[in-house]
């Protein structure tokens, strides 16, 4: 059988080369020579052998010249070296071997004992290049399949595990580097695995050898909160490879379906309008409390029966005749309507109702949704509303009435005239919208949720932003209410007090509640709650900058304490500027100022530090103000628990500051 492999023979002895070579290439092998070290090393470089039999004993650089130089070239460093050579001396042998020689033969050699050691070391070489390939195949299966994967070894009895490898995707599931976790123990590294129950898991695997899946389970601990499913397997070699995936999104999503379902029949018998739901047939499969007090049938009475019992008898005909169009042609008549119509109680009296319905789709089915509104007391108020009118037009409050269909105004009084500076009848024709002050960030979608709201649950009642004629923004106390009226169809009555001067009143407390007055800066007591909230927030590193005024104190005795009031604003106002729009400054007192820069590490406070500084010599400039000079100190926590000790640092850090300037 032919052989294969390319073999470079190198020997300062013509006739030893020639008649190595003519062994070798009569088997098959592709051979070329060298009769020097120089010309062998060159060669190398050019034509990588699979195998170099290598002379020792060569005039200028010899056998060990050579192949110390091969095994510190990366190129070259992997060919196996066979010592071809006279030299019997063992300490030669070993010194070869030391150097990276894999065999040696003596000369004179025998045929079959050089052909029997190139072809072992060739084979070898072989083998290695193909486990070498096989480890980087399943590098790169390890490194690029989805799931995380953790290889890990027992200490202390089985009691712990060691993490021993770490895949890619794990690392970007754990949020952590192979590095941080390679040599830990699997307890101290996810410490919620032992009370998810994963740990007792993976010690049971390692004492039965049999695989287990562990059920789906909550991961928490201060790091990380998560969903995982694992799969757990012992190897022949006793390591254990846990195979897992990260299923916190599809988890949160169930969860949050689950909330929806909850929210919506929370809401749904909560509602005061009746709501039902009926499939594609008329039959009726929800029927929320609300209903239940609309037409006197409970929830398991009704249900699975048709929407026609609850119907007038000479309208049944017309409801079977729509199911029958709707199922045909697609179309309806109503959905997506307000309509009057009139329900049959179960005593079998009629109920004046509004109904409003649409149509939604389920697993390939159709479902319709009816709000169902009891009008009779609307009714009752369209009456008293229109032999009324006269007396609104003279109480103290505001009142409009307006079409829910454009929005526009076809009544108001007087007062509501007044609160927003219009002329006698300016307002109607008009759309409501010119009354929503501009400054709100999304006035069109504000009031579209109290539209929304209204339609749903029939009333609305809070405070609203408005503008007045002449472009003044004011408040206002709201109720809104709807109608259906004989002309304009759905109606919205408006009933608004101006609350300006007690709204007001109240901004300006709650802003001194958390504001500082002189400054305008944060107080000490919301500096509390924030500092709170960042501790068991997930925003580190976060960096704490202390501040103070050097020499206020001296400023006050000699300019008074009004011109030292204007340089607390000064330098709360030049503080300001060097922060971001996350980062909380704030005035603790006297001349003492904070600051807190979450997701800011150290290299990043620095350079915050450098701002300030910068933006105080450049108000420094200004010849007509008095020179400030601040102390400044940071410190940067990496968690929680070490927010605390660096406010105690930075304030270290700012009194050895302060002491630098005093000496100065």
């Amino acid at each position: 059988m032919k052989k294969t492999g390319k073999i470079l023979v190198v020997d300062d002895t013509l006739a030893s080369l020639k008649l190595i070579t003519e062994i070798l290439t009569s088997e098959g092998y592709s051979v070329y020579s060298a009769d020097s070290g120089y010309l062998a090393l060159t060669s190398v470089k050019k034509y990588p052998p699979d195998l170099i039999l290598l002379d020792i004993l060569m005039p200028g650089t010899d056998g060990f010249e050579v192949i110390r130089q091969l095994k510190n070239d990366p190129e070259s460093k992997n060919i196996p070296v066979i010592f071809v050579t006279a030299v019997n001396d063992v300490s030669q042998w070993v010194e070869g071997l030391k150097l990276g020689a894999v065999d040696f033969v003596s000369k004179p050699y025998q045929r079959e004992e050089l052909l029997f050691r190139v072809q072992t070391h060739l084979e070898l070489k072989l083998t290695q290049e193909k486990l070498k390939k096989q480890e980087i195949h399943y590098q790169e299966l390890f490194n690029h399949i989805p799931s995380g994967i953790a290889v890990c070894e027992a200490v202390d009895g089985g009691r712990d595990f060691i993490f021993k490898d770490f895949n890619i995707a794990g690392q970007n599931i754990d949020s952590i580097s192979r590095e941080e976790l390679l040599g830990h123990k699997v307890s101290e590294v996810f410490p919620g695995i032992i009370k998810m129950g994963l740990l007792e898991t993976i010690q049971r695997v390692w004492e039965s050898g049999t695989a287990e899946q562990h059920p789906v389970s909550r991961c928490d601990d201060d790091r990380l909160v998560s969903w995982r499913s694992n799969f757990v397997y012992k190897l022949p070699s006793g390591e254990i490879v846990v195979i897992y995936e990260d299923l916190t999104k599809p988890k949160q999503t169930e969860i949050r379906l689950t909330e929806s379902e909850e929210r919506f029949r929370t809401l749904a018998d909560t509602a005061t309008d009746g709501i039902i739901i009926i499939n594609s047939d008329g039959m009726i499969t929800f029927w929320n409390n609300a209903a239940e007090r609309i037409f006197g049938y409970s929830s398991p009475e009704i249900q699975g029966k048709s929407l026609a019992q609850i119907m007038p008898s000479e309208f049944r005909k017309d409801h079977a005749d729509a199911i029958k169009q709707r199922t045909q042609t697609g179309k309806n008549r109503i959905i997506g309507k307000i309509v009057e119509v009139v329900g049959i109680h179960k005593t079998g009296s009629e109920v004046p109702l509004e109904l409003s319905l649409s149509n939604w789709e389920a697993n390939d089915e159709e479902f319709y949704t009816a709000i169902i509104r009891e009008i009779s007391k609307r009714k009752e108020l369209e009456e008293k509303i229109r032999l009324n009118s006269q007396m609104l037009s003279n109480i103290n409050d505001g009142i409009l009435l307006c079409k829910v269909l454009d929005g526009k105004i076809f009544y108001n009084n007087r007062q509501m005239e007044e609160i927003f500076g219009y002329l006698p009848g300016e307002l109607v024709g008009k759309p409501t919208s010119i009354l929503n002050s501009s400054s709100d960030t999304n006035p069109e979608e504000i009031a579209q949720e109290i539209n929304d709201f209204v339609k749903k649950t029939g009333k609305w009642e809070g405070e609203i932003h408005n503008i007045t004629k002449d472009g003044r923004d004011f408040w206002s106390q709201a109720r809104i209410s709807s109608f259906i009226h004989k002309e304009y169809g759905e109606v919205f009555v408006t009933i608004q007090q101006d609350i300006t001067e007690s709204k007001n009143t109240q901004l300006t407390l709650e802003r001194a509640s958390t504001h500082d007055f002189l400054t305008g800066l944060y107080n000490r007591a919301f500096f509390d709650e924030e500092l709170k909230r960042l501790q068991l927030g997930r925003r580190f590193p976060v960096s704490v900058i202390m501040a103070d005024i050097d020499g206020l104190k001296n400023m006050n005795d000699k300019y008074g304490h009004d011109k030292g009031d204007q340089l607390l604003q000064r330098t709360a106002k030049i503080l300001a500027k060097a922060f971001r729009g996350d980062d909380m400054v704030a005035r603790l007192g006297g001349d003492e100022f904070i600051a807190l820069l979450p997701n800011t590490d150290a290299g990043a406070v620095k350079q915050t530090l450098l701002r300030i500084e910068k933006n105080f010599d450049k108000s420094n400039t200004d010849k007509t103000e008095i020179p400030l000079s601040i102390s400044l100190g940071a410190s940067t926590a990496e968690n929680g628990k070490e927010l605390k000790y660096s406010l105690l640092q930075a304030d270290k850090n700012m009194y050895i500051e302060k002491s630098k300037e005093k000496n100065n």
